[in-house]
């Protein structure tokens, strides 16, 4: 009983290490990652010489990316890129084929932070 106080008392206490930090012009770096889902589908070639279906059954995938941008504090500007990778299992009746699926995506992106004190607060 003695612990499951002590691990209450220090999850409630978590919140109050999490403080603000002052606005500051800079460049700032940032990194991202998890998992990667894609939809199972069915395909009908137009191609009277493959099947007449093929299914196409992604496992779950990776994702990993980066971000660099530049704080005006109000506005920020960053770019960043992502990539994904996802191993598919296409049925094509008859054969076992394995194939793995890429992309990569780069953004650009524009921001405003709306600062708590400001006049308009979303």
């Amino acid at each position: 009983m003695k612990k499951a106080f002590i691990a209450a008392a220090a999850l409630v206490a978590l919140p109050v290490m999490a403080q603000a930090q002052s606005p500051s012009p800079g460049v700032y770096i940032g990194a991202e990652g998890g998992l990667n889902w894609l939809l199972n589908f069915n395909a009908s070639p137009n191609n009277p010489t493959l099947p007449p279906v093929v299914s196409v059954n992604p496992n779950t995938g990776w994702m990993a990316g980066g971000v660099i941008g530049y704080d005006f504090v109000g506005p920020r500007v960053e770019l960043e890129g992502i990539y994904r990778n996802n191993t598919t299992n296409v049925g094509i009746p008859g054969t076992a084929l394995n194939n793995q699926v890429g992309q990569l995506g780069i953004m650009a992106n524009l921001y405003y932070d709306f600062m708590p004190a400001s006049v308009i607060t979303p």
